[in-house]
């Protein structure tokens, strides 16, 4: 044990100095099992209005402190300072550390993205994230949850307006390359291309009205289900990594907005 804490601290001691190379057995002994990682999560649909407000609660499920980095955006896209805790911090073992942003206006698509260090890529990550959003409406507080959301590459959704009632859509672009989405509304016709390419046998829909959005880096969009009486809406997107999130209003028509995990949206290949 003795010889083996010597040739630690000798290795300690000259790789700072001289370096390693493979063939080191400093560098052997100084070569981590499994390299170290950062894990993203992001929780958008944030909203901060006059009547609404949101905050995010982060907790460690590990025994051990992790190391965080918490990352406001306003719908624009811009950065906004983070309230509550410092951005970049330690969180301890089953600590809870409690998040809003500092907005001031109306922001309904505000959104966070949480960074979580970890020192290995074989380690899960250990911070549970829960958020809401209260609005008041009257003397009544009404608080929903949000949910964090995964972002895909070129996602995509479709659906009939009759079994979407209520329906939110929102999308983020978290990349650093602006996005394009293109919405069509129609009246649920399709028509198919000649076989020229695998994919032109696909059905196309006839849209009644088709809108393309450009989306900065960071910014947010709602994108309206229903145009000029439309019964059936798609909506393609491209882009590195694009959030998008439904949101179905409460049928007691309180107006007020809850994740509705039963959509789900698929990631077109490159």
């Amino acid at each position: 044990m003795l010889a083996s804490n010597l040739s630690l601290l000798t290795c300690s001691l000259l790789m700072p100095a001289f370096g390693a190379t493979a063939s080191d057995p400093c560098a052997a002994q100084a070569k981590p099992n499994s390299p170290p990682f950062v894990a993203e999560s992001f929780v958008p649909a944030l909203s901060f209005t006059r009547v609404c407000r949101s905050r995010v609660a982060l907790t460690n499920l590990r025994d051990v402190p992790v190391r965080i980095e918490v990352e406001g955006h306003a719908q624009s896209g811009g950065l906004v300072p983070v309230v509550g805790h410092a951005s970049r911090t330690w969180i301890q073992p089953g600590e809870v550390l409690e998040y809003t942003l500092q907005l001031e206006g109306d922001n309904e698509g505000a959104w966070l993205r949480v960074r979580e260090h970890a020192p290995s890529s074989e380690e899960n990550p250990a911070i549970a994230i829960r958020a809401d959003t209260g609005c008041l409406e009257g003397d009544t507080l009404v608080t929903k949850s949000r949910e964090v959301a995964a972002p895909l590459r070129n996602p995509w959704f479709a659906g009939r307006v009759a079994e979407l009632p209520g329906v939110t859509l929102w999308a983020v672009n978290v990349s650093r390359t602006a996005a394009r989405l293109d919405a069509c509304y129609s009246s649920g016709s399709y028509y198919i291309l000649p076989a020229q390419t695998p994919n032109s046998t696909k059905p196309v829909p006839v849209c009644t009205r088709h809108d393309e959005f450009l989306l900065a880096p960071g910014a947010a969009m709602r994108i309206p289900i229903v145009r000029d009486g439309n019964s059936a809406f798609d909506l393609h997107t491209a882009g590195e990594a694009i959030v998008l999130q439904a949101l179905r209003s409460d049928v007691t028509g309180t107006n007020t907005f809850s994740v509705d995990s039963t959509i789900t949206f698929r990631s077109e290949p490159e």
